[in-house]
């Protein structure tokens, strides 16, 4: 019992301590998040079969342009996992329709294209043979079904009111992925 008592006002101390300097505390957690991310970026930038992407203003038309490309959280399953490409140009083709089997890998696809969009705009080497894109200004997805029946609004009428937004807010410069719409 007496140690509690002892414990007690040493720890309400001490929290009152911390919570006066709360904001550096905060600053010092947020700095180091930060830290910690960009260093993550720089090792996996050195590991094998990583390049740095070429990325071009978006003065020029827009274009994606990857080879061999893997997903960058799958990237060391060569084994279970196919590179692809992916070639997408303004002018010659504006949409990119992929079919196949369920569990084909589709999706997969699609977001690992967005997500090496990403990687190559913060400075970041990417998963795959070669890369060359624009600027893109924007991703819009539309990916996985889902309803709001309390709100009477059903899985297809929410895909069409998403896929309006997109349709009504993306530009040339804006990566649009749609998955399994309808």
């Amino acid at each position: 019992m007496q140690y509690r008592q002892k414990l007690v006002p040493l720890l309400q101390d001490m929290f009152q301590r911390f919570y006066q300097y709360r904001n550096v505390w905060n600053n010092a957690v947020h700095c180091m998040a930060e830290l910690d991310a960009l260093c993550s970026l720089a090792v996996i930038s050195h590991e094998p079969h990583m390049v740095r992407p070429v990325v071009h203003s978006k003065n020029e038309k827009p274009f994606l342009n990857v080879k061999q490309m893997r997903h960058p959280c799958v990237m060391h399953q060569k084994k279970q996992f196919v590179p692809n490409d992916v070639v997408l140009e303004y002018d010659n083709q504006r949409a990119l329709l992929i079919t196949g089997p369920n569990m084909g890998g589709k999706s997969t696809l699609l977001r690992a294209t967005c997500l090496i969009t990403i990687l190559a705009q913060i400075g970041c080497h990417v998963p795959a043979e070669s890369c060359e894109l624009t600027i893109v200004d924007q991703i819009y997805t539309r990916i996985g079904a889902s309803d709001r029946i309390l709100e009477n609004l059903s899985t297809f009428k929410l895909e069409l009111s998403e896929t309006k937004s997109i349709v009504d807010n993306a530009n040339k410069h804006s990566l649009v992925i749609m998955d399994e719409l309808g």
